[in-house]
């Protein structure tokens, strides 16, 4: 049996799209390029005469930028690699980019036809409107195209589709039907205007009490970012909404509302107005006799051999109910659920120990 270090790396292999990269990232970075820390793929170099953008997709780099630096980057790059100029750019990750005197336009006019022909809806009766959100039922699940090369239609919840489900998606692809030969044009003006819009919609995830929020940024009137995406936590507006809504709900029937938390000093001040917090009443750490209630609650055992180190191990550490509660619920095993306990004890003792020690 032989080892063999390879000097190189083969193309086709998985690591040879990262050796590439490191290999033109160092020449690049020597020339004075910066490396963008948001998109690594690009790099930017600014002089006196000029700038010059070079946007890397695995080995093909598409160049943007003043003439005299664009002819210095092509040079400087043929020093080192073997290149092939291909001219302006017209197809590039799905988008057709044309090029005219007064600016430049991007479209997925063959993308859209090669999705609509997949899908027998190539000659479907085009629509001018996109789908509304009420020709569904939000209560089951909601669409997402995604535009990529690829990929086609995305259906969450793909399970057990509906007849209701189908008629969306066709309400989809009839409007890409209608808009095929539509796009983003950027116009070669001097005036520049930088403007964005953004909003979230209160409450749009019935299912997880999750709000949207959207952002779009256009430059000159034409968008050069946009995103929607469901928000990842929830937020305050949205908790005081719901903590004023259940204060209505309650009216004069003397209903209490209690919130439960160690740390009163991180609350914001408007969850502690009157109305809303009226009284403070400190919620002390998990006990044995706690976690025993907490493990017949969840688990419905009474008794288990791993329930002498896990007292132990709660004696020595201070974790609330609600840590000790997540842990038991994430199986339905004792052994298993009793175990992972255990585990999240033993690294909250070295991370308090560690922070005594700092």
């Amino acid at each position: 049996m032989y080892s063999i270090k390879l000097q190189r790396s083969l193309y086709g292999l998985k690591q040879s799209g990262r050796m590439w990269y490191n290999r033109l990232s160092e020449y690049l970075l020597k020339e004075g390029y910066v490396n963008n820390p948001i998109c690594p793929c690009i790099f930017i170099k600014k002089s006196e005469t000029g700038f010059a953008i070079i946007a890397v997709y695995v080995d093909d780099l598409n160049l943007v930028g003043t003439p005299e630096e664009l002819t210095r980057t092509t040079n400087y790059l043929k020093k080192e690699f073997e290149m092939k100029d291909l001219g302006k750019t017209k197809f590039c990750l799905g988008l057709q980019i044309e090029h005219f005197p007064n600016g430049v336009l991007v479209h997925q006019s063959t993308y859209i036809k090669k999705v609509l022909k997949r899908f027998y809806m190539d000659k479907a009766h085009p629509l001018s409107s996109p789908m509304v959100v009420r020709s569904l039922d939000v209560k089951k699940t909601h669409f997402v195209l995604a535009k990529r090369m690829k990929s086609y239609l995305v259906l969450k919840y793909s399970s057990a589709p509906t007849r209701r489900h189908w008629n969306g998606i066709k309400h989809i692809l009839r409007y890409l039907r209608g808009t095929t030969d539509m796009g983003l044009f950027y116009s070669r003006e001097s005036k520049q205007q930088l403007l964005g819009y953004a909003d979230a919609g209160y409450l749009s995830d019935p299912h997880k009490g999750r709000s949207q929020t959207g952002y779009v940024f256009n430059y000159n009137g034409t968008a050069i970012s946009w995103r929607s995406v469901k928000q990842t936590m929830v937020t305050l507006s949205g908790l005081l909404n719901f903590i004023d809504g259940v204060w209505s709900f309650c009216g004069d029937q003397g209903q209490i509302i209690i919130v439960t938390t160690n740390h009163r000093d991180k609350l914001d001040p408007a969850l502690l107005r009157p109305g809303r917090m009226d009284m403070h009443i400190h919620m002390s750490y998990c006990t044995v006799s706690a976690f025993k209630q907490l493990a017949f609650n969840c688990l419905g055992v009474r008794h288990h051999p791993l329930f002498q180190q896990i007292e132990g191990l709660i004696s020595k550490v201070e974790v609330t109910p609600a840590e000790v509660s997540g842990e038991l619920m994430k199986s339905k095993d004792p052994g298993t659920s009793l175990q992972g306990l255990i585990n999240f004890l033993c690294n909250k003792i070295k991370e308090d120990g560690g922070e005594a020690a700092e």
